[in-house]
């Protein structure tokens, strides 16, 4: 009797339901595109007569834009987590785009710290989530949650509302939102 290591294994690394599409996710991209292109124009002087980076100052910008189109479509908290923590790694080089600033270097470090703190709350978060759904997609995870939460005593209740604690205070954490703007 003959075992094939991977003849029952069927593993996908992308499914059509893990990017989602809709009028106004376009129009967030399409926001977000214009955004950035008005950011870039009007950082173009600054970066021509100051000490930043200059080759490498759009490509973070290019960069972070990516995250953030992949992050509007992202349909699934693995996907939202990888693409958050893009945004977060361009920021970072961002924010220490200017060598010869002490403080922008100090910055760029203490968000660092501050960004793995978040993401370690965020990720246990997500974990909880999968231990009592076992799905990360968002789309099953509404399905899940709400007939979860019409049942008189859902189960898992306070573990349910600790991974939800866990998962907003990483992105409050992450996105500077008071209470968490340190």
């Amino acid at each position: 009797m003959s075992h094939h290591l991977g003849s029952n294994l069927s593993a996908t690394f992308y499914s059509s339901n893990e990017f989602s599409s809709s009028p106004f996710l376009l129009f967030s991209k399409i926001l977000s595109v214009a955004l950035t292109s008005f950011c870039l124009l009007l950082s173009a002087s600054t970066v021509k007569h100051s000490k930043l980076a200059r080759m490498e100052y759009p490509y973070f910008y290019l960069m972070a834009l990516l995250a953030v189109l992949l992050l509007i479509s992202s349909n699934n908290l693995i996907y939202c987590y990888l693409n958050l923590e893009l945004l977060n790694f361009c920021l970072y080089l961002l924010i220490g785009a200017q060598v010869s600033s002490s403080l922008a270097n100090e910055a760029s470090q203490r968000y660092f710290l501050y960004s793995s703190y978040a993401s370690a709350l965020f990720l246990l978060g997500i974990a909880l989530l999968y231990g009592i759904f076992g799905s990360l997609n968002l789309s099953v995870l509404e399905q899940l949650l709400s007939a979860s939460l019409a049942l008189p005593a859902p189960p898992h209740y306070m573990l349910l509302h600790l991974s939800l604690i866990f998962i907003y205070g990483g992105l409050l954490f992450k996105l500077a939102i008071f209470p968490f703007h340190f």
